[in-house]
Order: C-alpha cells, then sequence, then structure tokens
C-alpha cells in the first residue's frame, strides 16, 4: 500500500503484459488515490482528467511507483492539480515535437518534469524513470492478469520527495 501523500506514477495494464496506460497519483489515503492523467476520447482527442479512486476497484492497476510525497512540502493535491492541468496535450519539443504521437507516456514525462521544475519532488533522469516504471510493470503484470497478485508499490530509484 501507498502511503498518504505520496506521490507516484500508476501503471494500468491494456490486456497486455507489456502496454499500459501511465497516470501520475497521489495517495490520500492506503487504499484512495487522487489520479491525473492524459486520456483520449472520442476521435483521438486528448484531454486532462482527474478523479478520485479507491485502489481495490482499479482491477487494472498493476504498479505504482514512488516518485516523492506531498509531505515533504507545503504542497497540496489541488496545487498539483492545478499545475498539471496546465500541460500541453501534445508533444514537447524535448520529447520529439510532432515527428512522436502523443500519449500517456509523454504527458507523463512532461508532468514529472513539471512536478520537478515547481518543487514537489526530484527527479535525476525523466527517461531512466520511464525505463524502470515500464521494466516494474511488465515483470509485475502477467501476477495481476492471473489474479495471482495485487499491484505492487515500487520506490522509484530516479526520482525522490524534496529535501
Amino acid at each position: 500500500m501507498a502511503a498518504a501523500n505520496d506521490i507516484s506514477v500508476a501503471l494500468f495494464h491494456r490486456n497486455k503484459a507489456d502496454r499500459f496506460h501511465w497516470a501520475i497519483t497521489i495517495s490520500v489515503s492506503p487504499i484512495v488515490v487522487v489520479k491525473f492523467h492524459a486520456r483520449n476520447t472520442a476521435g483521438g482527442f486528448w484531454s486532462y482528467q482527474t478523479d478520485e479512486q479507491q485502489i481495490s476497484d482499479s482491477l487494472g492497476l498493476v504498479a505504482l511507483v514512488k516518485i516523492g510525497s506531498l509531505s515533504a512540502t507545503r504542497k497540496t493535491v489541488a496545487d498539483v492539480d492545478e499545475l498539471l492541468e496546465s500541460l500541453d496535450m501534445a508533444t514537447s519539443r524535448q520529447d520529439g515535437g510532432r515527428s512522436v504521437k502523443f500519449d500517456c507516456v509523454i504527458w507523463v514525462r512532461q508532468a514529472v518534469r513539471a512536478l520537478d521544475a515547481n518543487g514537489f519532488l526530484h527527479c535525476t533522469d525523466v527517461l531512466a524513470l520511464e525505463k524502470e516504471c515500464q521494466e516494474v510493470a511488465t515483470k509485475w503484470a502477467p501476477s495481476v492478469m492471473t489474479g495471482d497478485a495485487s499491484y505492487i508499490v515500487h520506490v522509484s530509484e530516479h526520482a525522490a520527495g524534496v529535501a
């Protein structure tokens, strides 16, 4: 279980052991998170969405990769929401610009960079974090998909709360 105020990258399986929907979450209790993510709506348009959900109701949740904690800052869930809502739903130049198709993984990269730049957490390497998340989720997904295990909580080696 994640601790209250943990900031995590959440990966949800897409009925395949190596394809995931990515989001940022903040735990408000051991079983409830606020989920922030880019959602692909009808017609291929992306929109920002946030909602509160019980982790136990998230049957597709494979991994929560802890990248920080609000407890280390004077910031709130509302502050995170305001920041992440302001992100563009387009691939930044840093991620390849127009030549790279926007998706939820690109959005999470941009979200982590924004959280880092605004003092919510410290990430040493966003691409290494992405690789770490993918590896953890890919390893754990088969057990979740067969019902043999619940999601895993993993503490990132590439991101942490601010000191």
